[in-house]
């Protein structure tokens, strides 16, 4: 157990270590997309899940629980994963 402990508190360091640009929500996962390439707290919760060995995505299935989550099934270690990047603010130049 604390192996499988140990391996989940590496990943939050590592998911930590990427400064992550995370986005609460996307509208686009309520018309049935698959969350668009987002990463939020299920993100990481669902990476803390992999890198310790559990199987989150079945046990949601299990319950009668698919496509809960906008951000689910984004393994956030993973170098395939095209992170989400926040539009950069620009600052409003014409305010009277």
């Amino acid at each position: 157990m604390e192996r499988i402990w140990a391996r989940g508190a590496q990943a939050g360091e590592a998911v930590n270590a990427e400064k992550f640009d995370y986005k609460s929500h996307d509208p686009a996962f309520e018309f049935g997309s698959n969350g668009g390439e987002i990463q939020n707290s299920n993100s990481a919760a669902f990476t803390l899940g992999n890198a310790m060995g559990l199987d989150l995505s079945a046990a949601l299935e299990a319950k009668g629980m698919t496509r809960t989550f906008s951000g689910w099934d984004r393994d956030l270690l993973d170098p395939k994963y095209k992170r989400y990047v926040a539009p950069p603010m620009f600052p409003v130049t014409n305010a009277p």
